[in-house]
């Protein structure tokens, strides 16, 4: 997204803008039905590919993530990966700008 924001974002309308910004929430959204949780979403780990002249974000870097529910995934067909934490403590990993501002007052990640 970093390079991408540097060289083609400013080539993009308010509305194609919009889109992409769409996608990226839908992106979040659709590992949040699966009961996964990001944890360090930040503009690094956006990744945007051209095709066919269309934009597509992928959401990258899972390695801070939270699986809060195993059941979930398993109910889905999606081997694990080694995502084995399900239990409700954290620790505050990922970059401090882009961390969920419960984490900073001792609480548990949330959707």
């Amino acid at each position: 997204m970093l390079e991408f924001a540097a060289i083609g974002l400013s080539a993009l309308d308010q509305v194609q803008r919009i889109a992409l910004f769409l996608q990226i929430v839908d992106a979040v959204a659709l590992a949040h039905a699966v009961g996964v949780l990001h944890k360090d979403i930040k503009p690094a780990n956006i990744l945007i590919e051209s095709v066919n002249q269309r934009l597509h974000v992928r959401i990258a870097d899972f390695g801070s993530a939270r699986l809060l529910d195993l059941g979930q995934l398993e109910s889905l067909g999606i081997t694990r990966l080694g995502m084995t934490l399900t239990d409700d403590t954290d620790s505050i990993s990922g970059t401090p700008h882009y961390l969920a501002p419960e984490l900073f007052s001792g609480s548990v990640a949330t959707v």
